[in-house]
């Protein structure tokens, strides 16, 4: 209670004798805080039911496939001369869904990647360089964590292959996906850190910018590492257990993608106190211009704010949080 400041609710202050918890890790030997505490909250935190209603939606799309092969598994059962000659009911009921999927899951993608690294880009306040490298390795790491799991769910033979054979095809292919969107992010990553390390901060801005779209690439194939395996998951259920558990499992993983988008657009969303709103405003009109350099579309003129001209590589000044620093 002693640390709140009375004349500012929701801001904290420092002081000796405020701390009430003298054995706190943070506490000095005078009982106050190491170091300053100074947060203000803000309304980015509040509920948005806008942002809620988008994850449930996307939740559903996402986990709805899964489930519905599963519940329908039963009903039509694919013959296995079919499945072993390739026979229509594979290609119509695999492969064509799994094409179409792929091509739109990829176009879509595309622009979504763009989007994250211009996010990403849009609020920083700190080196460049280090907070790409810093993404870039853990994503990795992540990446490769994922794809031990994934081919080891692989590798296993499935006690429900002759009973529920549509399941069990729908099964790979979902961990084969989940296999490439892997391999694919691990190696973009590493390929991003090996041409950015020997450069300067200013030469790995530059690239970062240059090649935006490859920031956020690797982030979305763990995004859909984590969906290919969760639905996986849940066919495996299905398979396994049946009709009930695989419903109740179909829940939990609708929840979880839905929780996980929510996060995601909550930070999305979220702005950067220490970055000043006119330097926000010249890097997002800087954003827009090259988004439709790269579709091709004639840039906006730039306003009387951002046509004075930037001291650095591609407007470098726009990245400091103070626009005389």
């Amino acid at each position: 209670r002693g640390l709140v400041d009375q004349d500012s609710p929701g801001r904290f202050r420092s002081t000796p004798s405020a701390c009430p918890c003298p054995r706190h890790p943070l506490a000095m030997a005078d009982g106050g805080i190491a170091g300053e505490l100074d947060f203000v909250h803000t309304a980015q935190s509040d509920i948005r039911l806008d942002l809620w209603a988008k994850g449930i939606l996307v939740g559903i799309t996402l986990a709805s496939p899964a489930a519905c092969i599963g519940l329908t598994a039963r009903m039509s059962p694919m013959d296995a001369s079919d499945f072993d000659e390739w026979g229509v009911d594979v290609f119509y009921e695999v492969l064509l869904p799994v094409a179409i999927w792929y091509v739109l899951s990829n176009v879509a993608l595309g622009k979504v990647a763009y989007y994250v690294g211009e996010d990403m880009l849009l609020e920083s306040n700190s080196e460049i360089k280090a907070c790409v490298r810093g993404n870039m390795t853990n994503t990795g790491v992540v990446l490769a964590l994922v794809l031990t799991i994934v081919i080891g769910m692989l590798q296993q033979d499935l006690p429900f292959e002759d009973t529920s054979r549509r399941v069990a095809v729908w099964y790979r292919v979902l961990l084969i996906l989940s296999i490439e969107v892997c391999v694919k992010g691990i190696a973009l990553s590493s390929f991003f850190l090996l041409y950015m390390e020997p450069l300067s901060p200013s030469a790995a801005t530059a690239l970062a910018i240059d090649h935006i779209d490859y920031i956020g690439e690797p982030f979305l194939g763990v995004l859909l590492s984590l969906i290919y395996f969760l639905c996986a998951l849940n066919l495996w259920m299905f398979g396994v257990d049946g009709f009930a558990v695989g419903l109740a499992v179909s829940c939990a993983v609708m929840y979880s993608m839905t929780r996980s988008v929510v996060v995601l657009l909550y930070l999305f969303h979220w702005k950067n106190p220490e970055v000043a709103p006119d330097i926000r405003k010249r890097r997002r009109q800087f954003f827009n211009n090259l988004y439709k350099v790269v579709a091709r579309v004639a840039p906006e003129e730039p306003t009387e704010e951002a046509a004075e001209p930037d001291s650095g590589p591609l407007g470098q000044q726009a990245w400091a949080s103070d626009p005389s620093s």
